[in-house]
């Protein structure tokens, strides 16, 4: 599996922490690669049975002073990939700097590598910097052709070569927009591509990554948002008093016609207001969609376009005091469930992974679950945090109204000491562990942000993008609903 981006510098720590979720003990091989090219290999390990195993990478050296956080300009950082080869276990690597507020993280092998690869980028402050991560996954040297939507249609930038496996670190050099759109393409019609965009203001504390994904097919667009924070930070969450979170949503229209787009704003109770916008061919906006609430407040979203191939991510910032764009919340969009194939009924059957969640030091985790149709459900969330065989540690049984949003509290479920339907308490000690969701019939979107309220860090247990896999089990109806 090839992974993600990571970096260190003297106050830059990254962590590469592998989930075992099988119960035999499994040996992962890991490799770095260095600057994109030179590998460094660091053996194998042994992750035992329902455990996970954490290897740290950096500090780097140097002063931390020049350069940019996060892509390798500065002296004595170290940019990189990481590939690791596996029976049963998956990977997520974090690269933060708490102090600054800046963190990246994303999971290994998130992404089936592809012949074609797009990505939104956005500069909320004149400071952002924009840098795009594109690596070959290949055994064969491979030339990439990057274009960038200008003007209303795709300009060919200069093209790459990547030798076997390499990764590249790329910019526009005249972005002088707030926001635009890119594509990279491999010249073999060979699926070999993974790609990622990396938006950072050091000074503001900014710093968001969207990773990129194959154009969507089809003759129009149905996009799905498990939604964002709107308005004063929520202080049941930890959040001080000051900041106030705005949506803002990215929209391109890489197609040659125009397009027609319709916006809900859901609220958790499924309320709706909608709102209708036109790209013409090959526009990039920005919509702010801010204003919606004061008080403390979700939103989910849904997009609806005439045309196929729109591409969108929405977050939510934070522009005002004590730092503006110091916290980001990152809601990427998905497409409703495609085929669906034979639900898992072991923890252990291959493909299935227990979500994350995280609760050490200030860090907490929200269970977000968005239901999408019109049936009420119910969603039973299973925690696992004893690394034990049995399905579930400790149960929470939620209900779904029709198109409702719920927000689960894994810090506040963790402190009431309510006992579940088996009379169990969720272990006052249980920092770490994984989430199971299973729903009854339906589709649920579910996400899992794992934020820290006073650095005002935060990344997403589902691995962003928080893409939610369905399976269906078609003699019982029975659905599962987790996060790659």
């Amino acid at each position: 599996m090839h992974g993600a981006y990571f970096y260190v510098d003297v106050e830059t720590r990254a962590t590469l922490r592998l989930n075992n979720t099988d119960f035999l003990p499994d040996r992962v091989t890991v490799r770095l690669r260095l600057g994109g090219s030179l590998v460094v290999e660091l053996g194998t390990v042994v992750v035992p049975a329902s455990a996970h195993l954490d290897i740290p990478l950096g500090p780097g050296s140097g002063s931390g002073v020049g350069g940019r956080w996060g892509d390798g300009s500065r002296p004595g950082s170290v940019w990189g990939s990481i590939e690791i080869e596996t029976r049963s276990s998956w990977g997520w690597i974090e690269s933060s700097a708490p102090d600054k507020s800046l963190v990246m993280g994303s999971e290994v092998g998130i992404m089936d590598p592809a012949m074609q690869l797009q990505s939104l980028w956005w500069k909320p402050t004149a400071a952002t910097h924009v840098t795009f991560v594109v690596q070959n996954t290949s055994d064969e040297s491979v030339q990439v052709r990057m274009e960038s939507l200008h003007g209303g249609a795709w300009r060919a930038e200069a093209p790459v070569t990547l030798a076997p496996h390499q990764a590249r670190l790329l910019t526009l050099p005249d972005a002088q927009a707030t926001a635009g759109a890119v594509r990279w393409t491999a010249s073999n019609d060979r699926h070999v591509l993974q790609a990622m965009t990396l938006m950072v203001d050091e000074g503001a504390g900014f710093s968001e990554h969207f990773m990129a994904r194959p154009p969507r097919p089809g003759g129009h667009t149905l996009l799905h948002s498990a939604g964002v924070p709107v308005g004063p930070g929520d202080a049941s969450l930890g959040f001080p008093v000051g900041p106030a979170f705005e949506p803002v949503l990215l929209l391109a229209n890489p197609s040659e016609a125009v397009a027609d787009v319709e916006v809900d704003l859901v609220d958790t109770a499924g309320a709706r207001r909608t709102s209708t916008t036109r790209l013409d061919a090959g526009e990039v906006r920005i919509l702010d969609l801010g204003g919606i609430s004061e008080r403390p407040a979700h939103v989910g979203l849904s997009l609806r376009s005439s045309t196929g191939g729109l591409v969108a991510e929405a977050l939510s910032v934070s522009r005002n005091a004590p730092t503006p764009y110091q916290y980001s919340f990152y809601a990427p969009f998905e497409a409703p469930p495609g085929v669906a194939v034979p639900a898992p009924t072991e923890r252990s059957q291959p493909g299935v992974k227990w979500v994350e969640f995280d609760l050490a030091e200030e860090r907490n985790t929200l269970v977000i679950l968005r239901n999408l149709s019109e049936d009420q459900q119910s969603a039973r969330i299973l925690f696992d945090y004893e690394r034990s065989p049995e399905m579930g540690d400790y149960v929470a049984t939620v209900t779904l109204a029709p198109y409702a949003t719920r927000l689960v509290d894994i810090e506040k479920l963790r402190q009431s000491q309510l006992p579940d339907e088996l009379g169990r308490m969720f272990a006052a000690s249980a920092d770490t562990g994984f989430v199971l969701v299973k729903c009854d019939h339906g589709d649920v979107q579910v996400a899992m942000p794992i934020f820290d309220p006073v650095r005002g860090t935060c990344v997403d247990g589902c691995g962003r993008p928080s893409q939610t896999t369905y399976w269906r089990d078609p003699r019982s109806g029975l659905r599962w609903c987790r996060s790659n």
